[in-house]
């Protein structure tokens, strides 16, 4: 897994909480919160308070308004449901920020206080999907509705002002899956000039993986920091709704484990030339001593099965092996001191490796192609990495 924490995270958090505030908070969260308070205030009256909601101002439409009252005259009934409701709505009401832009740390308090009053009304059918019991339906609703994001934040509008999944994918401009640095993860987004005002076609994007899974804690279903570009395998396929924990896994945002674990061949570039046509193995190896740093890069590589799915790069491998025989280094040698002109072909040593290699060089560059991970640790393995920095 390579890391994004070069990237601009805290800039694009509060860009994405610009973005989903108005319609998340303001016209869903903040009125449906003004008329539980007013039913939980009432909870020991003899009678449901519906002329007093009826009368508050909340930016609700005419027909939404109404089915609020009635679910919370559903609720009204159920003292622990409604107790529980209150505690729940109130917490994110009046931590919205800290739980839109809160980093991982900072989130798990939130699943720590909130999982336990939700956790009671949770349950799994025989097929293994999380459902909750009738009597918690209302607050799963509202929670769903609030934290929209099938319905909402990927939701293909026209209107480029309008944030969701394109825009934040976008601002990321993370071309890579950071999971496996395999996939491109491009965002496409093509805009009709011959349109007034502009429209926009949403193309392509990255999937969004949510970290912890929204399924389990669906008030962290558009946290910034719950959102990680990935792809289809890595999300879907491999990860799915996996409970994840920071004490037992990476997280992009955070961490990667490029100084932690390596691909390695474990042949000799020696044995490699007297041989070109031997088998070329792939292997993910870990480099540093035990700690728990070891430990979640370990636990991060395997639940994405990481060395498995590589073991059929190993052509790439190959490849890079025969580019560090002496001809390909007389040829780096000869265009990187002097071209035919007299002067040099490449200025320096990144420009060296994306010609002869084709891929970045940097690690903070990870994000933009695949494999080149791999193909710096391989190219480091052959020699070839080393060669390139001693050109002058």
């Amino acid at each position: 897994m390579i890391a994004l924490n070069h990237l601009n995270l805290s800039g694009y958090a509060i860009m994405h909480y610009d973005g989903i505030t108005p319609w998340a908070f303001k016209r869903r969260l903040e009125p449906i919160f003004k008329l539980y308070e007013i039913v939980y205030r009432e909870r020991n009256a003899a009678a449901f308070p519906a002329k007093e909601l009826d009368e508050l101002d909340v930016q609700l439409g005419d027909k939404t308004k109404p089915k609020y009252i009635a679910l919370l005259a559903e609720l009204y009934a159920d003292t622990p449901v409604l107790e529980s409701g209150y505690q729940i709505l109130s917490k994110i009401y009046h931590n919205w920020h800290e739980i839109i832009t809160g980093l991982p740390s900072e989130l798990q308090p939130y699943i720590d206080t909130l999982d336990p009053l939700i956790l009671p009304y949770r349950k799994v059918d025989e097929e293994g999907k999380i459902k909750f019991k009738k009597e918690f339906l209302p607050i799963a609703y509202w929670l769903g509705h609030i934290f929209d994001y099938k319905s909402k934040f990927l939701k293909k509008e026209e209107r480029k002002d309008n944030w969701d999944a394109y825009r934040l994918a976008e601002q990321l401009q993370v071309d890579v899956c950071p999971y496996c640095n395999r996939q491109y993860t491009n965002t496409v987004i093509f805009t009709d000039h011959t349109k007034n005002p502009l429209t926009y076609e949403k193309i392509i994007r990255p999937e969004f993986d949510h970290f912890f899974p929204q399924s389990l804690y669906p008030y962290l279903a558009l946290s910034f920091y719950n959102l990680v570009p990935s792809c289809k395998v890595c999300n879907s396929s491999l990860k799915g709704q996996k409970e994840m924990d920071l004490d037992k896994y990476m997280h992009p945002y955070i961490e990667g484990y490029h100084h932690l674990m390596k691909f390695r061949t474990g042949i000799a570039l020696e044995d490699f030339l007297k041989d070109t046509d031997m088998e070329v193995p792939v292997a993910l190896k870990t480099i540093a001593a035990p700690s728990d740093e070891v430990d979640r890069a370990v636990n991060t590589s395997e639940l994405f099965k990481i060395e498995k799915i590589y073991k059929i790069h190993s052509e790439i491998a190959r490849e890079l092996f025969m580019k560090t025989t002496d001809s390909s280094k007389d040829y780096l040698k000869k265009f990187r001191l002097e071209s035919p002109k007299g002067s040099k072909l490449f200025e320096n040593e990144k420009q060296v490796y994306r010609h002869f290699v084709g891929n970045y060089m940097a690690y903070d560059e990870f994000h933009r192609r695949p494999l080149a991970k791999f193909q710096y640790d391989i190219a480091e393995e052959t020699g070839l990495l080393q060669f390139i920095a001693q050109l002058k």
